[in-house]
């Protein structure tokens, strides 16, 4: 009895550890020969699937309990796992926590916290790296080099440096084994999405796995974020007022890079303490939107990872100017996907139902055209089309908890709804969901008189303006061109005020 009593004991704990550690073997192959990155690999491994667990017990086996209440164990179970994890999981639950009505409320607000979560790597270990890296020792390359990070994200942290010939630069220098644990990393949590959704046929999540898989390999490409950088440099050179730090490329390799250091005030320390600062707010606020319309709607090439520490604001011979870094992330929409995406905007704009219904097909959210304009706006459909209300009331952000409460239920009991259509429509507008709530948020936290409604307008008929002229005749394409000259004059009217308001 006692014997066949180890014996269960003993398979108790040897069947699970031995799947486990063969699940490790499959998902890092990279880490067989390495001790110690292989035993941090299966601590992954066994928080995620200790979570996992955890997480379907209480959704299979308390059938009486609220789904709230099950959300918000299930995604306390799953942010554990993934604060303990560090490195890239970090990074997931940034994007779970930022993902507004597109995910059930419980998991965004669990994971809201995550956002503003900093991993910093000791500075013995970052001299390795840069020594790794580069074959040469830290004080080869430099004249000084701080050992306090001045901000550390996910997936790198950055030191203030002088060269040797006394340039004042930011080196962002990449987390280590980052790059490693990549694709392990990923297979996990493409692994734990396929089983969710074995599990629970109303789980349509796997998306979120897919992008982590196209995205995090890009963030990971120091080359590919120094490419970034410049091609988003000449796209923004129109605009005196938005400012892209210089690359020093023949320091730079695919985990270091090194960069002007700007001096400025970063968006954060703004928005926390407006008064103790000297700037125009609204402007600030309007030089963001112009930034963000103009690539997304003029070029369709986008900067994918907008957040208050990525965004500086200084003053230079005594002129404002907004600074963005960290060039990591970004999104090439395809032409049909940004001319429709115009489309869908110029629709919601002008009340044009036949416009809306038109693009959410182009986008591939077939019959649901209203939910998915509520999706891109965060607002009801019912204030979109409410023809009582000027453009920017009808599209601005809920500035009470019960106006924010009440869209939350209301996404709530569309969710099935809201799953179906992004399984349905390029998952690149994702990126465009985040960055229209961004900001909205920034619009109404700085003030801006002008709006970013009026600014998005302009880019949407402009662009739609041009793409009509295509398709027609020379006569209609040169009644087209005037139309649109009267609308650049408009709108170069209405900048020219403002810049002078302002």
């Amino acid at each position: 009895m006692i014997k066949s009593f180890g014996y269960l004991v003993c398979g108790a704990v040897m069947i699970p550890s031995i799947t486990l550690a063969g699940s490790t073997v499959y998902l890092y192959p990279e880490f067989r020969t390495n001790p110690a990155q292989f035993w941090l690999a299966f601590q992954r491994v066994y928080r995620v699937v200790k979570a996992g667990t955890n997480m379907a017990l209480a959704y299979l086996t308390q059938p009486d309990q609220p789904m709230d209440d099950k959300h918000y164990y299930g995604a306390l179970q799953l942010r554990q796992a993934f604060q303990q994890n560090k490195g890239l999981y970090i990074k997931f639950g940034q994007i779970l926590g930022s993902l507004d009505i597109i995910i059930p409320e419980p998991y965004r607000a669990t994971f809201e916290v995550m956002c503003t979560q900093n991993i910093e790597t000791p500075f013995d270990d970052i001299e390795r790296q840069i020594q790794l890296s580069t074959g040469k020792k830290i004080e080869e390359l430099f004249q000084t080099f701080s050992k306090k990070p001045i901000s550390s994200a996910s997936i790198a942290q950055v030191h203030q440096a002088f060269l040797k010939d006394g340039r004042e630069v930011a080196v962002k220098i990449q987390h280590p084994w980052l790059k490693e644990q990549i694709d392990g990393d990923v297979k996990l949590i493409s692994l734990f999405t396929d089983v969710a959704e074995f599990i629970f046929k109303g789980f349509k999540y796997k998306w979120l796995a897919e992008e982590l898989q196209v995205n995090l390999p890009k963030e990971l490409d120091f080359h590919g974020e120094i490419n970034n950088a410049k091609r988003i440099k000449e796209i923004l050179k129109p605009f005196p007022d938005i400012y892209i730090p210089k690359v020093y490329e023949e320091y730079c390799n695919d985990r270091i890079i090194v960069m002007e250091f700007i001096h400025g005030t970063p968006l954060s320390d703004i928005l926390r303490e407006k008064e103790k600062h000297d700037f125009n707010y609204p402007k600030i606020a309007h030089t963001i939107s112009t930034a963000f319309a103009h690539q997304i709607f003029k070029h369709g090439f986008v900067h994918s990872d907008p957040h208050k520490g990525n965004i500086m604001v200084r003053k230079l011979n005594g002129k404002q100017q907004v600074v963005l870094l960290d060039h990591g992330l970004y999104t090439t929409l395809t032409e049909k996907t940004r001319l429709s995406y115009s489309l869908l905007w110029q629709g919601i704009l002008e009340m044009n139902l036949d416009y809306i219904k038109q693009a959410t097909n182009d986008l591939g959210a077939a019959q649901n055209y209203k939910l998915f304009a509520s999706m891109v706006t965060s607002k009801r459909f019912s204030d979109l089309m409410n023809t009582s209300m000027n453009m920017q009331d009808r599209l601005k952000r809920p500035k009470d908890q019960d106006e924010i409460a009440i869209l939350i239920q209301k996404a709530a009991k569309k969710h099935k709804q809201i799953t179906i259509i992004l399984n349905q429509i390029d998952r690149k507008l994702l990126m465009l969901f985040k960055i229209n709530d961004f900001l909205k948020n920034i619009e109404f936290r700085l003030g801006n008189p002008i709006d970013s409604c009026q600014i998005t307008y302009k880019y949407v008929s402009m662009v739609n303006y041009e793409d009509k002229i295509k398709k027609q005749n020379i006569f209609r394409r040169m009644m087209y061109k005037f139309r649109l000259l009267l609308h650049k004059a408009k709108f170069e009217i209405l900048s020219i005020v403002m810049s002078i308001i302002m």
